[in-house]
């Protein structure tokens, strides 16, 4: 039997785990790069190329990466997010400790993919 100790854990994740946050969109814009919840499970990076009133034009593989092919479809507008790594400081210490001395706003929480690459 195997024992963790949960502040371990806690630890381990806060230091060597990456850190987002979904930012749910309402408003997309044209060339927007966003995840779609129901797109394999918000895990695929696709490009606003249409807008609607309620609805927003993806384009992006639909396939799920079997394919390499540049699909188009119409989805709700509630289901989209985007990703914002958080700032270093944030994840190491739970909160900014430079606060506006060497803080690169809004450079220090870039969008990212779901590889955290910036977008």
């Amino acid at each position: 039997m195997v024992i963790v100790d949960n502040d371990i854990v806690k630890h381990f994740k806060l230091n060597f785990i990456p850190m987002t946050e979904k930012e749910n969109v309402s408003k997309p814009n044209l060339g927007m790069k966003v995840f779609h919840e129901t797109i394999y499970n918000g895990k695929e990076l696709m490009k606003v190329v249409g807008i609607r009133e309620s609805e927003a034009e993806l384009e992006g593989d639909y396939s799920g990466g079997t394919q390499p092919v540049t699909q188009k479809s119409w989805l709700p507008i509630g289901g989209l997010f985007r990703l914002i790594k958080v700032c270093e400081q944030v994840e190491k210490f739970g909160s900014c400790q430079l606060h506006n001395v060497h803080c690169g706003f809004p450079n220090c929480h870039p969008y990212v993919d779901i590889n955290e690459n910036k977008i």
